[in-house]
């Protein structure tokens, strides 16, 4: 069977060249020879036509991916309502979820504490405003930690990117293998001149290499790579580290101790979300510190009237979930989800 593409074409032109074996022999060694030439011509020839077509395509493959990106750029400048559909944890979900937080995992949460305490009258209203006030508080703790761990988890793989020899020598705990320490002259004229030797020595900057110039646009592709990393993972990752750290950071008063149970199971879903939130890319964070109310930002769940808590001299009493806002390239932060106050 013969196969379809270029290689039927090329068994056609090699089947144009052929000749019996009675004409074959009745030409001269000259002829042959020429037959030869043209034979071996023409299979080269083929075989360039094949490779360029190779090429070609290859060609249309990388233009229409760069055509893509200068489109998915195109459309996003300016915008950060532009994110990728099948990303499970893009930030319209997270979104969401911080949303839904409140009505679901911190009610629980305060259903809980009533359980054990027991319900009243005017005091449960009370009640129930201390604890969600409370679990704002141990929200914002726990997002804290979890920005900072995302920042230094970058930092250190900056770190490992940039320098990955230097970094390597220092985890294994040999310091800074560029510069050897110095034993300490007795003599302080001695001690002054090789200070002054040193500190020139740590100020010289090492020559410029063509990798160095050439890291920008890797480093920027690489922690393009880590950030999409993060987020694909957030839902699933480890997060003990953060949760033990929140749960040091308390103040451990009687209360705290007293319902350490339900304050732990709570801050163990304040870290999932909390993590999900930090890893996203333009920056969020959260505001609950904020003391005069802004109906931008804020919703107030105590309101009678439009009198009592339009304007901006009205005073927020406490916080019982935060306001999350998106932190923009250039500074700017846009409200994503309004937080819910006391007034």
């Amino acid at each position: 069977m013969e196969k379809s593409g270029k290689p039927r074409l090329q068994a056609k032109q090699t089947m144009d060249l052929n000749i019996n074996d009675d004409t074959y022999n009745r030409l001269s060694e000259h002829g042959k020879e020429q037959l030869s030439m043209l034979q071996t011509f023409q299979q080269e020839m083929t075989a360039g036509i094949c490779q360029m077509d190779i090429e070609s395509q290859t060609q249309i493959r990388e233009l229409r991916q760069r055509v893509t990106r200068a489109a998915d750029l195109s459309l996003s400048a300016g915008r950060g309502n532009i994110e990728d559909l099948t990303e499970r944890n893009r930030p319209t979900v997270v979104i969401q979820q911080f949303k839904e937080f409140a009505c679901n995992e911190q009610m629980d949460f305060v259903n809980e504490i009533f359980a054990e305490q027991g319900r009243g009258s005017k005091k449960n209203t009370d009640m129930e405003e201390r604890i969600r006030t409370f679990s704002c508080s141990i929200f914002s703790t726990v997002f804290d930690v979890a920005r900072n761990t995302e920042m230094k988890y970058k930092k250190i793989m900056n770190e490992v990117t940039s320098d990955p020899i230097g970094f390597t020598f220092k985890s294994l705990g040999y310091g800074d293998h560029t510069e050897p320490k110095q034993p300490k002259p007795k003599d302080e004229s001695v001690l002054s001149k090789v200070s002054c030797g040193l500190t020139e020595t740590k100020c010289k900057q090492p020559t410029k290499t063509s990798a160095d110039a050439n890291a920008g646009p890797h480093m920027d592709n690489l922690m393009s790579l880590l950030s999409h990393y993060l987020r694909a993972t957030s839902h699933e990752v480890d997060l003990r580290y953060i949760v033990k750290v929140s749960w040091d950071k308390m103040y451990k008063d009687e209360f705290t101790i007293k319902y350490s149970k339900y304050i732990q199971s709570f801050i163990e879903k304040c870290a999932r979300l909390a993590w999900m939130i930090a890893v996203q890319v333009p920056a969020y964070e959260i505001c609950c510190s904020v003391n005069h109310f802004d109906p931008t930002k804020h919703t107030p769940m105590n309101r009678q009237s439009q009198r009592d808590w339009r304007g901006s001299t009205v005073k927020i009493k406490c916080y019982l979930w935060p306001t999350l806002m998106q932190v923009k390239k250039d500074g700017e932060k846009r409200v994503v989800a309004k937080g819910e106050v006391l007034i």
